[in-house]
């Protein structure tokens, strides 16, 4: 397992006055978790040796009072040193190489420390880029210059086209070298962007991607302030990712965890007692669906049955967040009262829905449904793993409900007792065949590998000049289709090919369907085009904006998606409504779904600008209320 070492020996002069009697590593992100708390917790879910922490002389009592036996302390013999000199110190107390650099001030998800954990590379040092940062992370963020995948340069003078490091670096193989001559060549006050320089220069740093993923350096009171927003998003985003049941993950977390998490966070649900309420009006609901289910009333009952789903994936939610103090889950797995709650609340609305259409066929479906229910179950409480992943995400309980929820609401109960009796079967099956497979495969040998054949023949053409060719080329052959196709339907507009019960074909459909393909298929090419250009005048905006080649991308990229969908909105839906009979609706559905397209990328552009230039618009916002106050 690889160790980590922390540094924790700044002396965080721009937090002050709040760092003159703590070090920041110690300050909160909610109460009682702090910011190096929160990046132990991450170092928990993942697989590592020792920690070493290393803290000034004056904060070490504080350091093993407060962090205890989860990490080892490490005191500084000196007053005056850069971050390298923090490194170089734990390299020898934990005697060489590989091991992870964290900062104590930064704080992330814990699928970028997975990421670069799980890269594998041959480089003395792997550092985390982010590509898409915010314009003030961009100005104090230490920038990197790639070829390829390679790291060439490490600064903060240089251009930050690439992106910025985001303070979690692998060591490996030969990293004590580099740190060992970088101190050497540039003295104590040698920093991490030195090793790393000497390391590139014999292209031994590479990189893992993980822009997208959620984290924040803290150098400031108004960064703190950030932070701890940011610290709420990254456990929603976190209690996400860690669900494994797909239909829970990508229908109902989103919404349960907007609920959980303020509940939790405001007071209302955060100890055991009170999260035992939630799961006994969970179980109150299913009872209550059961009845109406019972008594005819189908639509509530499925409206209800959808409102448990929520209430139960609140209460998982909420067994998550207060066992993060617990370092353990809350509830139980093998604990046979909640299995046996959790099957008693569950075939109590299988008999609801069964009950108004009881009869000799559907009675022993309702049995095999309930044996179906409380085997998944068991399964799910005594399996490390249970019934998740993509086939099993089928049978969990999430989607059982969602099924019963379905046929309530469509009247059809029936077809979901076939479901809820069949679909086990399958799975049970499935698996059952893949076993075998699994089994054949070992004693045959190893897989076909899957990647393209070596070496890859890559042809370099001037890409630029191809482009504008291409759009030039493909739009003079549109407008020559177009004309054509105008000239021809000024001769043969409103003949009638075929007719067929009432609906008939004309020519001028046939004209309109040919426009429309030609328009697709030679747009298609110009916008491909356009990205080349995109993508060229991007590198020729970084210098001049002073932020990431991502993050130009996305604007402009957004910023043409919009002007396209404008240009489809204005075109497409009034020539479809001309269809008979059927044109004035799909016309109808296709405004709709251009509307919400455009929602969707207007609010993904809105939300990269401001995240990037946040700091800039504030800046602004202040200077006009001191102009104003003058």
């Amino acid at each position: 397992m690889i160790n980590v070492v922390i540094i924790a020996a700044g002396v965080a002069s721009r937090l002050r006055p709040y760092s003159e009697s703590i070090p920041k590593c110690f300050m909160e992100l909610e109460p009682g978790i702090t910011i190096l708390d929160f990046i132990l917790d991450r170092l928990r879910g993942v697989r590592v040796g020792r920690i070493v922490i290393v803290t000034r002389s004056r904060f070490k009592g504080l350091f093993e009072e407060k962090v205890g036996d989860k990490a080892e302390i490490i005191e500084t013999d000196l007053e005056d040193f850069g971050n390298l000199y923090s490194v170089s110190i734990a390299l020898k107390q934990l005697g060489g190489c590989p091991f992870i650099i964290l900062m104590s001030d930064h704080i992330f998800e814990r699928r970028m420390l997975e990421d670069a954990l799980l890269h594998r590379s041959e480089s003395a040092f792997t550092v985390c880029l982010d590509r898409n940062p915010s314009y003030a992370e961009v100005n104090e963020g230490l920038k990197l210059l790639l070829d390829g995948n390679t790291v060439i340069r490490a600064g903060k003078d240089i251009s930050p086209r690439y992106g910025i490091d985001t303070g979690i670096i692998i060591c490996r193989k030969n990293a004590d070298v580099y740190i060992d001559r970088a101190i050497t060549e540039f003295g104590l006050k040698a920093t991490i962007a030195d090793a790393l320089n000497l390391a590139a220069s014999e292209l031994q740093v590479d990189y893992v991607d993980v822009t997208g993923r959620l984290w924040k350096d803290i150098d400031t009171p108004e960064d703190l302030v950030k932070a701890r927003k940011l610290y709420w998003q990254i456990l929603r985003r976190e209690i996400i990712e860690l669900e494994s049941r797909l239909i829970s993950k990508y229908l109902y977390k989103p919404l349960s965890t907007r609920i959980s998490i303020p509940l939790y966070r405001r007071g209302l649900i955060d100890n055991p007692l009170r999260l035992k309420v939630v799961s006994a009006f969970s179980f109150l609901i299913s009872f209550i669906a059961s009845v109406l289910l019972m008594v005819g009333e189908l639509t509530f009952g499925g409206v209800l049955l959808q409102a448990l789903i929520i209430s139960l994936e609140i209460g998982r939610d909420l067994d998550k967040l207060i066992g993060r103090l617990h370092h353990s889950s809350i509830r139980n797995p093998h604990f046979a009262l909640d299995f046996i709650l959790d099957t008693i609340g569950e075939v109590v609305i299988v008999a609801g829905l069964a009950f108004p259409a009881m009869n000799i066929l559907t009675f022993p479906i309702s049995l095999l449904v309930a044996v179906n229910i409380a085997t998944i179950n068991y399964i799910s409480y005594n399996s490390t793993n249970g019934v998740a992943g993509l086939p099993g995400s089928f049978i969990t309980k999430d989607c059982r409900l969602l099924v019963m929820s379905i046929a309530s609401l469509t009247s059809t109960p029936i077809y979901g007792l076939y479901y809820l009796a069949i679909a086990p079967l399958i799975y049970l099956l499935y698996r059952s065949i893949s076993t075998y497979k699994t089994i054949e495969e070992i004693v045959k040998g190893k897989r076909r590998i899957r990647r393209k054949p070596e070496p890859e023949i890559v042809f370099r053409r001037n890409d630029i000049i191809n482009a504008i060719e291409c759009i030039f080329s493909n739009s003079l052959k549109l407008c020559i289709s177009i004309l054509i196709l105008h000239i021809i339907g000024s001769v043969i507009s409103g003949i009638e090919l075929v007719e067929l019960d009432g609906l008939t074909l004309t020519s001028d459909n046939i004209l309109f369907a040919t426009s429309l393909i030609l328009i697709i298929y030679f747009g298609y090419h110009i916008l491909l085009s356009l990205k080349i250009i995109v993508d060229v005048a991007t590198v020729k905006l970084v210098s001049l904006l002073r932020i990431t080649e991502t993050t130009i991308k996305r604007i402009l990229g957004g910023s043409l998606h919009v002007t396209l969908l404008i240009l489809f909105w204005i075109l497409i839906p009034p020539r479809i409504a001309s269809i008979p009979y059927v044109g004035d609706i799909i016309s109808k559905v296709m405004t709709v779904v251009i509307l919400i397209l455009l929602l969707f990328i207007v609010y993904d552009l809105a939300k990269t600008v401001y995240g990037t230039f946040e700091d800039i618009y504030r800046k602004i916002i202040r200077k006009i209320a001191e102009k104003i106050a003058e």
